[in-house]
């Protein structure tokens, strides 16, 4: 089973293949709970997975996440949610709360403020950190990665009030050095856009929810029993279209920057 990963929900999706349909996006929300799939935080949902492993006869379940912590969750996103009673994880840059970020070749993009963090964590959604400055983990040095996993895990855990337990790895680029240094300052849980085939029971697998995806595809990537009209090759798309994310940070690289092979 995995997840979903969302970045931006807008009323009309802009450009950005990331930029999903409102409308849509609620669909997606009714569809799943007509097809009784349970919906939860990735702390809970890793959790779930523990249990239905040895339960074949347990609810389906999924969790939905939203990187970077943009004002487009809080504006179209969140009031869908809280309508249907289904919570997510929302992993935040903590270091553009309040700011427009511009790593995206796409663009700038508005990022939620600490107050809206507050207000959604205090509905009962997890907050999860996306790290400090959106930088790719794998290319940083062990003093430089301490500093984006701890630094933006006590930031976010300052606004909330919360303990920050998630993590999702910008850019979908980890190995088992940045697990390792995650899992030291405190991190339990993470999530992974990319490299599924090394993932341990602490990481949940996500595929990411694009410009084109139609609803059924969606469903069909949770769980494909329970949406015979998926096409075939949603999957592939996704993963496909996850390793255009690798070419953003050589676009707006950055000097400190030190490679580490993943």
């Amino acid at each position: 089973m995995t997840g979903l990963l969302l970045h931006s929900v807008d009323v009309k999706p802009k450009f950005n293949m990331s930029s999903y349909s409102k409308d849509k996006f609620g669909a997606i929300l009714e569809q799943l709970i007509r097809d009784d799939i349970k919906t939860t935080t990735v702390s809970q949902h890793i959790s779930i997975q523990h249990i239905s492993a040895q339960d074949p006869s347990a609810q389906i379940s999924t969790a939905i996440t939203f990187d970077d912590g943009l004002t487009s969750f809080y504006d179209n996103a969140w009031p869908l949610l809280e309508d249907k009673k289904i919570k997510s994880t929302i992993f935040p840059v903590a270091g553009l709360i309040g700011k427009d970020g511009h790593w995206d070749v796409m663009g700038r993009t508005s990022h939620m403020t600490a107050p809206m963090l507050r207000e959604i964590a205090a509905s009962g959604h997890e907050i999860g950190s996306h790290s400090l400055t959106h930088a790719n983990l794998v290319w940083l040095g062990d003093d430089e990665l301490t500093k984006e996993l701890r630094d933006s895990k006590s930031i976010l855990e300052d606004i909330t009030g919360t303990a920050v337990k998630s993590l999702s790895f910008p850019f979908g680029s980890w190995n088992a050095r940045v697990w390792d240094m995650a899992k030291s300052v405190g991190y339990e849980f993470a999530t992974a856009y990319r490299g599924h085939r090394r993932i341990s029971t602490e990481i949940l697998p996500v595929m990411g929810v694009y410009r084109f995806d139609e609803v059924d595809d969606i469903v069909g990537r949770i769980s494909p029993s329970s949406s015979p009209l998926s096409s075939p090759a949603s999957k592939i798309l996704a993963r496909m279209m996850s390793h255009f994310s690798k070419g953003t940070p050589i676009v707006k690289f950055r000097k400190e920057y030190v490679r580490f092979p993943g």
